[in-house]
């Protein structure tokens, strides 16, 4: 029986996943013949570090040396293109349905990639911060988190979902043995998922459906 509920932010409770994709190709505005691998690459790890994304950008697409001080300004130079645009993006349709209705019936946790002091603040600001026990950001990895969710709670991995729109989302659940529904408005990875919603109007049928599995 399913008794916990981790969503992640963007994407998931928010429609601000686009916004972090362009908001890459603007911090890296100078180098358009990378702007397709830096999306490719950003869009893959959805749900991780931008601290993470940005190493790798740098290093590893750009082939441009470590500097620290260079990535932390990267770092605060994307929080300071998202953060109002994320604060003003709409909440994903049947969001505040599903969390209204769940009280009392899961426990709900946010479990992102996005730093938790500034994912505490864009809960706060969509109003959403008090139908969760906790709200979890990074740097604390999604995997780590659900373990964490699931000791806290003294629940088997089995009795958490976890609702995500990333492969490092499904990722997360398959390495911790919890069921996962993906939110797929379109083709891609997450296609062949087992359980699917488009929006969150339709989670509560899906829970039903592990449950009943």
């Amino acid at each position: 029986m399913i008794k916990v509920v981790v969503l992640d932010f963007d994407g998931v409770l928010v429609e601000s996943a686009d916004v972090k994709t362009e908001a890459f190709a603007q911090l890296f505005s100078k180098h358009h013949a990378h702007h397709d691998a830096i999306r490719h690459y950003h869009l893959r790890h959805a749900g991780i570090s931008r601290h993470v994304k940005i190493r790798h950008i740098v290093t590893a697409i750009l082939g441009e040396p470590a500097d620290e001080r260079r990535f932390e300004d990267l770092a605060e130079r994307f929080r300071v293109l998202v953060e109002k645009q994320v604060a003003a993006a709409p909440v994903v349709r049947g969001a505040r349905e599903f969390l209204s209705a769940a009280q009392g019936r899961y426990h709900l946790y946010v479990a992102s990639g996005t730093p938790e002091p500034e994912l505490r603040r864009l809960t706060g600001r969509h109003g959403l911060s008090s139908s969760f026990v906790e709200v979890y950001g990074s740097p604390t990895t999604k995997p780590t988190l659900l373990r964490r969710i699931a000791a806290a709670e003294a629940v088997p991995v089995q009795g958490m979902v976890m609702v995500g729109d990333g492969e490092s989302d499904r990722d997360a659940a398959d390495e911790t043995g919890v069921p996962f529904v993906a939110r797929v408005t379109g083709p891609g990875p997450l296609a062949s998922c087992r359980w699917q919603v488009r929006d969150l109007s339709e989670l509560q049928a899906a829970i039903d459906q592990i449950d009943a599995a």
